[in-house]
């Protein structure tokens, strides 16, 4: 039986990601913070489909909560197969204006988050395991904004590589780096298409394309501390002019 972990599964990417497994046979241990009536829905419907799913609650802005999800998860479910971060924070303040509120929150969330949640699975044995830790383009793109944001997903990079080199022979880690894949912050489809368009193939990552990054990595058994860039190029985008993004797209 395959177990994944996914953090952050009740909404958007995560959830995606675990009706995407469960429909390929996976058990889902599904973590959330506070969408309780979201997590119930995705318990639904992944029964639908003929799998398990349990929630797993915890606010992981608090690093002491990493410790006893893994260990819930480890007896209810067993050690999982595959764990997934998507879980974090995207929130903005700018380089000259840095807010220290946001530092830590955001190196909480969407750092030391994930690093602890895979040296504990780590940890309590099984294996083989698969990490997939879920970054931004921005950490190739930077600009001054999202500054402590930026920072965090550039921490997450580092700990993937660095985790990649060996916590158990039996484990690998890698990385998914997309551009903006749904609306956010109040954005219209047409606003949200605008500018997830604005890179040199004109293309928006999709949630499929996503699932089928995670579904290569299961794969590919020498795929170890490789990220995954799903932005249409957006990250060269600093090195590039207007007219090199498919700005007419």
């Amino acid at each position: 039986m395959k177990t994944v972990f996914i953090s952050g599964a009740a909404k958007r990417v995560g959830r995606a990601i675990a009706l995407h497994l469960a429909g390929a046979g996976w058990d889902v241990a599904a973590h959330h913070r506070s969408s309780d009536a979201e997590a119930e829905a995705l318990k639904e419907e992944i029964a639908a489909l003929g799998r398990r799913c349990e929630i797993f609650k915890a606010d992981f802005a608090d690093p002491a909560a990493v410790d006893p999800i893994c260990d819930a998860v480890t007896a209810a479910m067993g050690p999982p197969d595959l764990v997934i971060n998507t879980a974090s924070v995207f929130l903005r303040d700018k380089a000259g204006a840095a807010d220290p509120d946001l530092f830590t929150l955001q190196m909480n969330v969407n750092a030391l988050q994930p690093i602890l949640v895979t040296e504990g699975f780590a940890k309590r044995g099984g294996g083989p395991l698969l990490v997939v830790n879920f970054l931004d383009q921005k950490i190739e793109n930077f600009s001054r904004d999202y500054f402590t944001y930026t920072l965090s997903k550039v921490a997450l990079e580092a700990a993937t590589r660095i985790h990649a080199l060996g916590l158990r022979r039996n484990i690998r880690v890698c990385g998914i780096a997309p551009s903006i894949v749904l609306p956010s912050g109040g954005q219209s489809q047409e606003e949200f298409e605008r500018m997830a368009r604005r890179n040199p193939a004109g293309a928006i990552p999709t949630l499929e394309e996503i699932c089928d990054a995670i579904d290569l990595m299961l794969r590919s058994a020498s795929m170890n501390g490789q990220i995954v860039f799903l932005d249409g190029g957006q990250r060269l985008a600093q090195n590039l002019g207007e007219d090199d993004m498919g700005t007419d797209g």
